[in-house]
């Protein structure tokens, strides 16, 4: 990668205080589980979970309703999305929460609706939902956060079971409903919005993973295993529908270019969506987890438009040819070759997909990579890649939570809760689970979405978590003697807000780690944009949303916060 330093950049380096916050087994066959488990290896775990669950004592009260009511509509059984991020741009995580209500009866605000907690900097939330303007009470799904409009401050994207929103940020965190002409034709269902600069103009597009048309009309009557009513298989209905790819004019008013682009040549049931840069070529790509069709692949042809090429590239489906039930997108170089692998979560007796990136084409190894076994006996749904224990290798975070109702269900009063996952590397670069991941006495919910930022302030990444019909939950990383402070990169654009669709590539002991960044990913939900990586760092290139490329040379010192802004074209 030819890289060009540009004396012009500002550059800030700001120290962080640490703080102390009291308080896979397997080798592949034929469908991606493993047969033949290896014994645990001799790397030890910390003695203290590795997250301490905190919501109501730091003022998050929050309660999902997904709107089941005993008639088993099919949108119930997906939960919703979260979002940490910076709403009035004071320099901490405010947190978003989004719910249902009765799909039967109108919305009505008075029963909960959405709900925006202010944080007042060192991880304590108040209930600000009624000033900011955010409290939508129609059936959300998921959200996204970017500056659209070019002033700096984070707007807002809601995708709903039928009318879509976009707040704008007025400045302060306080939103404003966009008019209707800014945001052409997003109704239907949507799930999994994202924000990308896919013709790398300077401003941010959009685009929309959408799951189905439905209506309560279309429901027919399914049973489980244990001959219970309960939710239908999506094959059932057949009534996928086009995502949709919305154009940014630079002022924030969008433009449909579904058709245009190729995005709406095929249709599928969206239910998770990212975007990076996956063949190495400068343009932003996109991957769409689908329910039950094949995953989506674009790649982007550098003109306005997109090919699909899941198929022809190996990651549309598992290694039996079928399509799974797709729930989560995230990405991150595991193999340490510079380009960027996919995961994909899936439904209980599936294995998840972890497709290895060989120049653009893929192979699923997620047996090679420890987790299949693991994973098929549970539902997973947001999944993120993240350095959590900062030994330079990421974990994998993945959220579960059933779809059926099963016989030794782990709560007799919730069937559909399960224990969420998190995996660790080992010596032999394959992953197991890290066994005491949560607190002893944490009750299990039916996880779906999470946001991941540091909420507190001391340097290390928490966890927002949304369950479906549970509580919302939030996890401080417990922050012990043993663990170091990171460097954390906070990428901004011209403008001053995250540089969603920059890529960060960091240099130490001779080896160079990319790292893509976004605020999307996972499932329905919105995370912090900063990377944290061990320091101390050598030095860094940075290739920006619009190609432009640049290096910086450290050393960058644990410990420390770094923002880069590109530099304006107008200097």
């Amino acid at each position: 990668m030819n890289m060009s330093r540009n004396r012009g950049l500002p550059f800030v380096m700001i120290p962080l205080l640490a703080v102390v916050v009291s308080c896979g087994e397997d080798s592949a066959s034929s469908d991606g589980a493993d047969q033949n488990p290896e014994p645990p290896t001799t790397r030890t775990d910390p003695p203290l979970p590795w997250f301490n669950e905190v919501a109501k004592s730091r003022g998050i009260d929050f309660q999902h309703d997904s709107g089941a009511r005993g008639r088993y509509r099919l949108p119930e059984s997906l939960g919703a999305g979260a979002a940490l991020f910076d709403a009035d741009g004071d320099g901490d995580l405010d947190a978003y929460l989004v719910r249902g209500h009765d799909l039967d009866g109108a919305p009505d605000a008075s029963e909960g609706g959405n709900r925006f907690y202010r944080n007042d900097g060192t991880g304590h939330f108040t209930d600000a939902t009624s000033e900011s303007g955010l409290g939508d009470a129609g059936y959300g799904c998921g959200v996204a956060v970017a500056d659209i409009d070019g002033d700096g401050d984070l707007d807002l994207y809601l995708a709903n079971l039928g009318l879509d929103r976009l707040f704008i940020n007025d400045g302060g965190g306080r939103f404003t409903v966009a008019d209707r002409n800014r945001l052409p034709g997003t109704e239907d269902h949507s799930v999994a919005p994202c924000f990308l600069d896919f013709d790398r103009d300077g401003d941010l597009d959009l685009f929309v993973a959408r799951y189905m048309d439905w209506s309560p009309e279309i429901e027919v009557e399914c049973r489980n295993l244990l001959g219970d009513r309960d939710y239908c298989n999506p094959e059932i209905y057949g009534r996928g529908i086009a995502d949709r790819l919305l154009e940014n004019d630079g002022s924030g008013f969008f433009k449909d270019v579904s058709e245009a682009s190729g995005i709406s040549a095929v249709t599928g049931t969206g239910l998770a969506s990212a975007s990076t840069d996956l063949d190495g070529d400068g343009w932003p790509d996109i991957f769409v987890a689908n329910d039950k069709t094949p995953d989506r692949l674009w790649m982007n042809q550098g003109d306005g438009t997109f090919k699909e090429e899941g198929g022809i590239r190996g990651c549309s489906m598992g290694l039996d040819g079928s399509p799974r039930a797709g729930m989560s997108v995230a990405f991150a170089d595991l193999d340490r070759d510079g380009d960027f692998e996919i995961h994909v979560s899936n439904i209980d007796g599936e294995a998840d997909g972890l497709f290895q990136n060989n120049d653009g084409n893929f192979f699923d190894r997620a047996a090679g990579w420890g987790i299949a076994a693991t994973t098929r006996n549970r539902t997973r749904w947001a999944s993120h890649f993240h350095d959590f224990d900062l030994d330079g290798r990421p974990e994998l975070l993945v959220a579960c939570g059933r779809v059926l109702r099963k016989v030794d269900a782990a709560r007799p009063d919730n069937p559909y809760a399960e224990e969420d996952l998190l995996f660790r590397f080992d010596e032999k670069d394959r992953y197991r689970r890290v066994p005491n991941a949560w607190p002893a006495d944490l009750e299990v919910e039916a996880t779906h979405g999470v946001a991941v930022g540091d909420v507190d302030g001391d340097g290390h990444d928490d966890l927002l978590t949304v369950s479906r019909d549970g509580p919302a939950r939030l996890f401080l990383r417990n922050v012990t003697g043993d663990l170091s402070d990171p460097v954390r990169f906070d990428l901004r654009s011209g403008h001053g807000a995250p540089a969603i669709g920059s890529i960060l590539t960091v240099v130490e002991g001779g080896s160079a780690t990319p790292y893509p960044i976004d605020t999307a990913g996972g499932y329905a939900s919105a995370s912090s944009h900063v990377i944290p990586v061990p320091g101390p760092v050598e030095s860094i290139s940075i290739r920006w949303a619009d190609g432009s490329e640049e290096t910086r040379t450290g050393p960058f010192a644990a410990g420390s916060l770094i923002r880069i802004q590109q530099a304006s074209k107008d200097t």
